[in-house]
This record gives structure tokens, sequence and C-alpha cells, in this order.
């Protein structure tokens, strides 16, 4: 029983270790919310039907709707961000770990088994309090949940090696399967034929390596004295998958900061805090004048927690969902707590600076990225296809307002012509070519700044043939409403954009003769301008 209870509670590693560990992840997943998961939040509810994760929740869960996980996911992002930072560290964890487990747990739309082990690192850490139990000198904390983020990894790897004991995965076959980019497949051939080994000896002995590989990462976790040996060594299956472009989103890249941070050897860490400590010693002149009264009167931090609840909010608000005002409300009634609850004895000026700051820094997140847009792309794709068209128009409207890439005017123009709105699809199709125009610009501009890469080729050879089947539609368009000038322009586009796109891929083919890609857009591109 005392080997028990020293294994759990007397476990204890830097302070230091602790604030990367806690910085690492909580922001990556602030990241991953705002940019990846807001796309995402139009798969709930979608055609009224959801399913939970666990089967008890179906009778009594309501149906979630895009609004409300679109909300949820920004919101959780904010207060992993702002916990990543240290401003009211405590609740905010426990505040993102809520929302994201409860949205995990509500519905399966989004239900990749990765999300789950987030779920359970994030509990894990809900339950670390700030105030954790110390070494004397201060250096090393001291709690239960820092050994069980070493136990979840050694089950994770335990049980992963475990489904790989099997012949199916050890005869290869899996990742002959996975590893199907022509390029990616030749790199990978050439880098085991410098060991000896053939394309039919490969794959078996790859299978055969990650699966020994990961009884050795269950095994080294529990050996603090070589975890040192599991970080030089575990973080490579998690680069090889994103080698092979295996879709998981961010899991990898959690997965290699987990390790990097947790196997780092201790000396590391002494080195880390010593420099830490002499840098904060002689910036302390310069922040004594920077971080403002740290106890305000009761008016003042009053005032102080209105303007940043205000500031945030209306930086929120910028982000075009659905629910934004909801959105900017609650960021900003959580912005506000943060500071009328920060400690006595602090400066404001962090918890101020930091909570308007990460505002804004979710905006530029989510302009930055393709959230917005996929936001409202995808949940136009499903409402079309399931036969919605004044909501799907209405969806591609949005998706459209919200980038200036060649969007979904296309797809738009399509739908107007089929509720009979003749010169508004026109107008689409028009603006459609005209964003793939400046997409092709782009791409040419690319390619003078890399002459020798064929793959720069192949990329300008497939926008000409997106433009042929833009200029090809509004032809169509043109023809349906007898404009012969226009036809016979529209058509002379679709003609120069064939022959342009035979020559690019034609000279991306010099670069690289047998890339299945170059090949396929080659003979797609004689094909569409030999029939013209």
């Amino acid at each position: 029983m005392n080997a028990w209870r020293a294994y759990w509670h007397d476990f204890e590693i830097e302070r230091s270790r602790l604030a990367v560990l806690r910085f690492g992840m909580l922001g990556l997943l602030a990241w991953d919310l705002w940019t990846t998961f807001l796309g995402h939040a139009t798969r709930y509810g979608a055609g009224d039907f959801n399913v939970t994760q666990a089967r008890w929740l179906d009778p009594i869960a309501p149906l979630p709707t895009p609004a409300i996980m679109g909300v949820g996911w920004l919101l959780a992002g904010f207060l992993a961000a702002r916990a990543a930072l240290g401003i009211a560290q405590r609740a905010s964890t426990v505040g993102a770990a809520v929302i994201y487990i409860a949205f995990y747990m509500w519905g399966q739309a989004d239900s990749y088994q990765h999300h789950y082990f987030i779920c359970l690192l994030l509990g894990v850490l809900a339950f670390l309090p700030s105030d954790a139990p110390t070494s004397e000198d201060g250096r090393m904390v001291r709690h239960w949940t820092m050994r069980a983020f070493y136990v979840q990894l050694t089950f994770l790897y335990l049980w992963t090696a475990v489904t790989k004991t099997d012949p199916v995965w050890l005869s290869g076959a899996t990742l002959d399967q996975i590893v199907s980019k022509p390029a990616m497949r030749a790199d990978l051939l050439a880098f085991g034929a410098k060991f000896g080994l053939s394309e039919q000896t490969i794959f078996p002995f790859m299978a055969v390596s990650v699966m020994l590989g990961q009884y050795f990462a269950a095994t080294i976790l529990q050996i603090r004295r070589f975890w040192w040996v599991g970080m030089l060594v575990i973080p490579w299956f998690h680069i090889f998958v994103e080698f092979i472009e295996f879709d998981i989103e961010y899991f990898s890249y959690y997965m290699i900061a987990l390790l990097l941070v947790l196997l780092s050897p201790p000396i590391f860490w002494r080195w880390a805090e010593a420099t830490t400590a002499r840098l904060w010693a002689a910036w302390a002149p310069l922040r004594g004048r920077l971080v403002g009264p740290s106890a305000p009167a009761l008016p003042t931090r009053v005032a102080f927690a209105l303007i940043t609840g205000a500031a945030a909010a209306a930086l929120a608000a910028q982000i075009h969902i659905e629910g934004t005002v909801w959105l900017a409300g609650l960021v900003g009634v959580a912005a506000a707590a943060g500071v009328w609850a920060h400690p006595a004895g602090r400066s404001l000026t962090w918890a101020i600076g930091i909570q308007i700051g990460l505002a804004g820094l979710m905006l530029f997140s989510v302009r930055a990225t393709d959230a917005e847009y996929d936001y409202y792309r995808l949940w136009g794709g499903d409402l079309k296809r399931r036969g919605d068209t004044a909501g799907a128009i209405e969806m591609y409207q949005k998706a459209n307002a919200v980038t200036d890439g060649p969007a979904r005017f296309h797809q738009l123009g399509q739908l107007l012509e089929r509720e009979g709105r003749a010169d508004e699809a026109l107008a689409a199709y028009e603006t459609s070519r005209q964003r793939q125009e400046a997409a092709l610009a782009e791409e040419l501009r690319a390619v003078h700044q890399a002459t020798t890469d064929p793959e720069r080729r192949f990329d300008v050879g497939e926008r000409h043939l997106r433009l042929v089947g833009r200029c090809e539609q509004l032809a169509r368009a043109y023809r349906r409403q007898g404009k012969a000038e226009k036809l016979a322009e529209a058509e002379r586009c679709a003609q120069r954009h064939a022959d342009d796109a035979v020559d690019a891929f034609q000279a991306g083919l010099k670069f690289q003769p047998l890339s299945g890609r170059g090949q396929r857009g080659l003979r797609d591109a004689q094909r569409r301008a030999s029939r013209r």
C-alpha cells in the first residue's frame, strides 16, 4: 500500500517542465480549436441526426447545432490559451476541459479516437491545482496528476502495440496501403534500399519495428533514468506519420510536444530555470515600471475588468459564425472575470493585456486560416446534398463573403440557376472565373520563384483546367441567354486555358517525366484542348 501511494503521490517533476507542458498542450489545443474544430462544427446536427459517444446520452442529449458547437469550440480555445499563459489557470483549464469533453461526448460527428485521448489528458490536467505542493527550494512539483500523464501515455502505447500484434499488421499490408503517394513511396523505398531492404521486405520490417517500438515506449515511460532514450526514439513514430501525410489532424504535434517535454532530461530543465532566473532578474527594473498597480482600489479594478471584457468581446464579435453575439458575450464575461479574480499582489497589466491579446489572436487565427470559410462551405455542401437549395445558397454566400480566394461562386451559380435566378447565376460564374484567374496569377508567381519545381508547374496546369471548366460554364450560361458575343469570348477563354494547361504539364514533365500526377493532368488537358 505504501509503495502504491508513493508511486502516485511522491512522484515529482520540475516546475519549469510543468509550465512548458501546460503552455505546449493548452496552446496547441487553442490553435486546434480555433482553426480545425470550428470548420467541423457544421457536421453536428446535420439532417437533424446525432449519435452520442455514450448510448445512455442518446435519449436525453438535445440535438447539437453548428452555432452551439462553433461558439463552444472558440470559447474553449480562449480558455485554454488563457490557462497556457497563467491567467485564471485552474478555472480556465477546468472550463476548457468541461467544454471539450462534453462536446466530444455529445456527438460522433468528429469521432477520432485521438480526441478521446486529449479528453483524458485534459481531465487529468483539470485536477492539478494552481498551488500544487512543491519541494523546499520551489523547483519541483509533487502531485498525482503528473504521474497520471505518464501512465496515460504508457497505456496509449501499450494498447496500440497490442493491437498491432496481429498477422495482418505484421505482414506490412496496412503500411503498404497507407503509403500510396508515388513520390513518398519512392523516397521510402530509396531509404530502405540503403539498408538492404527491398520493396517486398521494407513494409513488413517497418510494421514489426513500429509494434516493437510501441512496446518499448510503454516501458521507457515508466523508467525515469531512461527517459532521455525515449526522447530520442519515440517521437520518430509521430514524425513518420506526418511524413506519410496520414491525416489525423494535429494529433502528431500533440504527441511530439508532449514527449519532448515529458522525456527530456532533468539537466535541461535545471539549465532552463537558471537561465530564466537570470533573464528575469535583469528585466526587473523595466518590469517594475511597466507592470502597473498590483492591488488597485475597487472602482479601478471594476473599470479594468469592464474595459478588458468590452475589448475582448469587440474582437470576438468580428468572427463571422452563427451565434457571434453569444461568443462575444461569453468571451467578454470570461475576460472580465479573469481580471476581477486576478490574485491580489500580482499586477493586473498581465491579465488585461494577455486576455485582450488572446481575443485578437483568436480573431487572427480564424481569419488567417480557412476556418470561417470551411464553417459555411461545409454547411452549404451538406445542405446542397440534402436538397435544401435555398439554405445552401445562403451558406455559400456567407462562405464567399469571408474569403478572397476562388471560394464557392461556381457552385453558387449552379444553385441560383436551379432556382431560376439566371442573372445572379451569371454574375456568380463571372466572379468565379475572376477569382480563379487571380489564383492562377499567384501560382505563376510561385513558378517564377522556383522554375525547376515540377509540382509548381502541375499546380499551374490544374489551375488552368479549373478555369477551362469555369469558362465552359460561362459559355453555357451565355448560350442560354442568347448573348453571342459573350459566348464567343467564353469559348476563346476555355480554349486558351486548355492550351496553357497542356504547356504547363509538359513543362513539369520535363523535370519529372514519371510523375503520375503530371501524366494524368497532361492527358486531361490534351483531351479538353482537342475537343474544342
